[in-house]
């Protein structure tokens, strides 16, 4: 399995889009760039991924309502699997996704043959080799799409539960 964790804001959204679009100031579908949803579904796709969701959104939208608005801005076929976990006063997002691979992948039997992180927040801590990091400035782009291919086929980290 490979897994896609994927922040909203300054990936799937930036500046640009936010200031010439009617988007509301709040996180909702509108928000949502298509072209930036539908390069995740390529990604996905060709890579056969699927999705966590590890913004922030997470904490206002349930994994269901998540996966419709990402659905409304054209992700077709991906799934989208889960959240990651909220761990207040974090070190950084790194910890949340290493807290969802330390616990969700063994109770579900599932082997992380591949991971990357999509995100304009570089706090992954001992995850950044898996980091693509895109900006509020651009959003994620065709480059960060070949970058994110290239990060999928390396292997998955190796070092779960205690560090």
């Amino acid at each position: 399995m490979r897994i896609v964790f994927l922040d909203f804001d300054g990936v799937l959204n930036w500046r640009a889009h936010v200031e010439s679009s009617a988007a509301p100031t709040t996180p909702g579908p509108d928000l949502l760039a298509d072209s930036a949803v539908r390069r995740v579904e390529r990604l996905c796709a060709e890579t056969q991924a699927g999705i966590v969701v590890s913004s922030t959104w997470r904490l206002s939208f349930d994994r269901p309502t998540l996966e419709e608005m990402l659905r409304a801005k054209g992700l077709e076929t991906t799934p989208v699997l889960d959240v990651s976990p909220l761990i207040p006063h974090k070190q950084g997002r790194g910890q949340e996704i290493q807290s969802w691979l330390d616990t969700v992948p063994p109770t579900r039997g599932w082997t992380i043959e591949g991971l990357v992180i999509l995100d304009d927040q570089s706090d992954m801590l001992h995850l950044t080799p898996w980091l693509v990091l895109s900006s509020f400035e651009t959003g994620f782009t065709d480059a960060h799409l070949l970058a994110a291919k290239s990060v999928l086929a390396s292997p998955a980290p190796c070092y779960f539960g205690d560090r």
